[in-house]
């Protein structure tokens, strides 16, 4: 019995001692690189502003390095207003060069109790002083891809209203292996259909005001 005892006792410090082995090395690894913290790799369901902040620093370091001079970040929906706004001080940061963003949304109407997008409208009659954004490259900023059908929607809106559609760049901060035609310039990661992504600190357990009448026509 004492015998068996003393195995199971080994065992448990044995198993102890590597799971405390493990704690150091991801320590170690996060205050070299930054990577997660442990309250984030297993217990939160959403991306921390830390992680936020190293998409946006990740992606704008490629953006730089690519040497192209973008206009304007224009924003899809509130999420991709939010990246455009992070995306544009960054940039301004490393290139010490103003970069204005636009923010585009979509209505909603609540039908049955269900938010369902109205169609995206066609195009947009700009005021002259966008004429010099328009004739330069913009980048346009969603915060997924899945599957990439309302990216293409507002790109033509865009070309609609006399923007070149050559000089309509895409990112997506999170991008879907089921993205059909959108041609994706710049992304942070890549996912499978199968994969449980993380939600956005703005999205997670946040009310839908969209599902409320007052918000909606």
């Amino acid at each position: 019995m004492n015998n068996m005892e003393n195995t199971v006792f080994e065992w448990i410090k044995n198993i102890w001692g590597i799971i405390c082995i493990i704690a150091f090395i991801v320590a170690i690894i996060n205050d070299f690189f930054g990577i997660f913290t442990i309250r984030e790799l297993f217990f939160q369901k959403k991306f921390s502003w830390r992680i936020i902040n190293r998409m946006v620093k990740k992606i704008c370091k490629n953006i730089n390095k690519s040497g192209i001079e973008y206009s304007a970040i224009i924003g899809i929906g509130r999420g991709g207003a939010i990246f455009a706004s992070m995306m544009s001080y960054e940039l301004m940061r490393r290139t010490n060069r103003f970069l204005p963003i636009i923010a585009f949304d979509r209505q909603y109407q609540n039908f049955d109790g269900r938010k369902r997008a109205v169609p995206i409208i066609q195009d947009i009659n700009f005021i002259p002083q966008f004429d010099n954004i328009k004739a330069g490259n913009v980048l346009l900023v969603s915060q997924k891809s899945d599957p990439g059908i309302t990216i293409n929607e507002y790109r033509d809106t865009l070309v609609n209203s006399g923007f070149q559609s050559e000089n309509i760049h895409i990112c997506a901060i999170l991008k879907s292996k089921l993205t059909g035609d959108t041609n994706i310039k710049y992304f942070y990661a890549e996912y499978n259909q199968n994969t449980k992504v993380k939600s956005f600190p703005w999205l997670y357990k946040q009310p839908d005001i969209m599902t409320n009448s007052d918000f909606v026509r």
